[in-house]
């Protein structure tokens, strides 16, 4: 599953800035790309983030984490 920032931050609760800074600092690649957007394997990023970083969002799309 790939999914960009968005949709991963919105399944976090965490906000798209906060997402890329972990992204960022932790040095994890995209692993393609949907138009202009980067896209990441949440596994990947959700290993990275604190969970200080993160509150599981009840609105998040559902599509994200399936």
């Amino acid at each position: 599953m790939r999914l960009t920032v968005a949709e991963i931050a919105a399944f976090l609760g965490m906000s798209e800035s906060g997402l890329r800074n972990v992204i960022q600092r932790r040095g994890i690649m995209a692993i393609g790309k949907r138009g202009r957007a980067n896209l990441y394997d949440p596994r990947e990023v959700i290993r990275h983030t604190g969970t200080r970083d993160r509150q599981f969002h009840p609105e998040c799309p559902s599509h994200v984490g399936q």
